[in-house]
C-alpha cells in the first residue's frame, strides 16, 4: 500500500516538472516573437557600386560607359552614317537615379581624356535632344588618336557618368567595283570567261583600323539538279533517260564558277555551260544516229542560285551578290592582226 502511494507521489512530481518546463518554453517563444517586432531591423543592403559597362563597338568609333550611383549611360541605337558629311553618329541616354527623382535635368560636355591643344569639337561633339535633354547624339567627324570623354552631369547632386570615345576604324560597308553588267545585286557573267571584282571594306572616314583589313571571299549556291545518262535518237527524235539522280547544286558548283582572291581583287572564272544545259561529255554511236550524254542535267529547281559573299570577319560587315551565267553575255574580246600605215 505504501509502495503504491509513493509511486503516485513520484508521478505527480514529474508531471509538475514537465508542466513548468512547458510554461517556460512557451514564455520564451512569446518573448522572442515580441522582441522580433519591437527590436529595430538592421539593413544589410550593399551600397550601389560604380559600374562599368562593356564596350559598344559597332561603327567607326568605339564607346565605353563608366557610371556612378546617381546616373547611368546607355547606348540606344546602332551607329548611323552620313555619306554627305562623312560622319558617324550614335545616340546615348542618361538615366537619372533613382527613378523617383523629381529633378532629372542634366548637362553634357566633351573633352580630351589627356592634354591636347586641338579643338575637340573638330573630332567629336555631343548634342542633347531639344525635347528631352537626357538623350544626346555623339557624332564623330574625323579619325583621332587617344580617347575623348563625353560626360553627363545631373543638375541636382552633381553626379556624373562618362562615355569614353575611341576611334577604331571599323568598316561600315563592303564595296564591289567591276565592269560586269549588274543592277547592284545581280551580276551577269558569260561562259568561259574571267572577271575581276575589286572589293574593299570602307567607312565614312576612309581609314580602317589594322584589325579590319582582312577580307574573306567565298562562293556558295542553293537549289538542286536532276541529272543522269541520256541518249538522243536523231532518226526518231526521242530522248531516253537512265540512271537519274537529284543532287545539291553545291556538289557541282566548281563546274560552273570558281573564285580566287588576292590583294583586294576577286577573280571569278566561269565554265563552258549554263546550269540547265550542263553535261559532262557525249559519245556518238550507230554511225552518228544516237548520241549518249553522261551527267546531263535534265531539270533544275527554281531556287537554284549562285552567290558571292565578301566579309570582313572582325566587324562582321558583309556584302552578298548573285551571279547569273548567260551564254549570250560577252565573256572576252580579242584583237588579232597587224596594222601598217
Amino acid at each position: 500500500m505504501n509502495n503504491e502511494l509513493n509511486k503516485h507521489k513520484s508521478s505527480d512530481k514529474i508531471k509538475w516538472v514537465l508542466t513548468l518546463i512547458a510554461f517556460f518554453l512557451v514564455g520564451a517563444t512569446l518573448a522572442g516573437i515580441l522582441l522580433g517586432y519591437l527590436t529595430p531591423k538592421v539593413r544589410t543592403e550593399e551600397p550601389v557600386k560604380q559600374e562599368q559597362e562593356a564596350s559598344v563597338n559597332n561603327g567607326g568609333f568605339d564607346t565605353e560607359f563608366v557610371n556612378t550611383k546617381g546616373v547611368k549611360l546607355f547606348s540606344l541605337t546602332a551607329m548611323t552614317y552620313s555619306q554627305t558629311t562623312n560622319t558617324a553618329t550614335k545616340t546615348i541616354y542618361a538615366q537619372v537615379l533613382p527613378s523617383t527623382a523629381e529633378n532629372k535635368n542634366v548637362s553634357w560636355s566633351v573633352k580630351w581624356e589627356s592634354e591636347n591643344t586641338e579643338d575637340v569639337s573638330n573630332y567629336v561633339t555631343v548634342s542633347p535632344n531639344a525635347d528631352n535633354q537626357t538623350y544626346a547624339d555623339v557624332t564623330c567627324y574625323a579619325p583621332f588618336d587617344g580617347n575623348i570623354i563625353v560626360t553627363v552631369t545631373t543638375e541636382e547632386g552633381g553626379y556624373t557618368a562618362d562615355c569614353i570615345v575611341t576611334f577604331v576604324g571599323v568598316p561600315t560597308e563592303i564595296t564591289i567595283d567591276t565592269i560586269v553588267a549588274n543592277d547592284g545585286t545581280n551580276y551577269t557573267l558569260g561562259l568561259n570567261g574571267s572577271y575581276a571584282f575589286n572589293v574593299a571594306a570602307i567607312n565614312p572616314f576612309n581609314q580602317l583600323g589594322d584589325d579590319y583589313k582582312t577580307l574573306e571571299v567565298s562562293l556558295w549556291c542553293t537549289g538542286s539538279v536532276t541529272k543522269g545518262t541520256y541518249s538522243y535518237d536523231y532518226w526518231a527524235e526521242t530522248w531516253s533517260w537512265e540512271n537519274e539522280e537529284t543532287v545539291a547544286l553545291n556538289t557541282m558548283l566548281d563546274k560552273f564558277v570558281t573564285v580566287e582572291y588576292s590583294n583586294g581583287v576577286a577573280t571569278i572564272t566561269t565554265g563552258g555551260k549554263q546550269i540547265d544545259e550542263y553535261y559532262e561529255k557525249y559519245t556518238n554511236i550507230d554511225g552518228g544516229r544516237t548520241r549518249y550524254y553522261s551527267d546531263k542535267v535534265k531539270e533544275i529547281t527554281e531556287d537554284c542560285k549562285i552567290g558571292l559573299t565578301v566579309k570582313e570577319p572582325t566587324s562582321g560587315v558583309v556584302k552578298v551578290i548573285y551571279l547569273n551565267l548567260d551564254k549570250t553575255a560577252v565573256a572576252s574580246v580579242n584583237v588579232t592582226g597587224n596594222l601598217l600605215f
